[in-house]
């Protein structure tokens, strides 16, 4: 931030009134699920309509609901057409000096999010310690941190797909549309 590597634009809340253009929105809660955009600007209340590149780093300002304060995305080309919602940082990377996922592998290392956190939810990227290294180094840590973060997305998404089969098992237990066998 200090050397122009990282444009912040400040998360913002929502609007008071809804705005009309209907473009489609990447919310908090799609950075904390791995989906894609889902909302619209009317129904996501925008202040301002920030469109959102690819290898922007997004950051919800509020911490998750389950405690996991390392909930950070990379834009990509998916992303390219939606605008950011409300509640979302936005860290806009000079690709030529830093590498987003570098950056974002840093920012959600436990010493980076308690620095950018602080003792208070509030976020302020200039706390983020970042080591200061060449782009080839930067790109080997990003390609790695890129891969953990596909991991970590791949493992919440087959966690909530067993939930939802569990819950699915167990409606048609208590329904009556699934009946036990005696098992062989």
């Amino acid at each position: 931030m200090k050397h122009g590597q990282v444009q912040w634009f400040r998360a913002q809340p929502p609007a008071g009134e809804q705005s009309g253009s209907g473009r489609v929105v990447l919310t908090a809660a799609d950075i904390a699920t791995g989906r894609l955009p889902s909302g619209t600007t009317s129904s996501a209340r925008t202040a301002e309509e920030i469109g959102i590149e690819p290898g922007d780093v997004l950051v919800p300002a509020v911490r998750a609901d389950h405690g996991d304060n390392r909930v950070v995305r990379v834009a990509g080309p998916e992303d390219a057409a939606a605008v950011r919602g409300p509640h979302l940082h936005t860290l806009r990377v000079d690709r030529e000096r830093l590498d987003p996922w570098f950056l974002a592998g840093f920012l959600t290392g436990s010493d980076g999010i308690s620095a950018a956190r602080g003792s208070t939810a509030r976020f302020d990227p200039g706390k983020i310690r970042i080591p200061v290294v060449s782009a080839v180094e930067q790109q080997h840590y990003g390609l790695l941190f890129r891969r953990f973060f596909q991991l970590r997305l791949a493992a919440a998404r087959a966690a909530a797909a067993a939930d939802d089969l569990a819950d699915q098992v167990f409606t048609g237990l208590t329904t009556g549309a699934l009946i036990p066998q005696e098992e062989q």
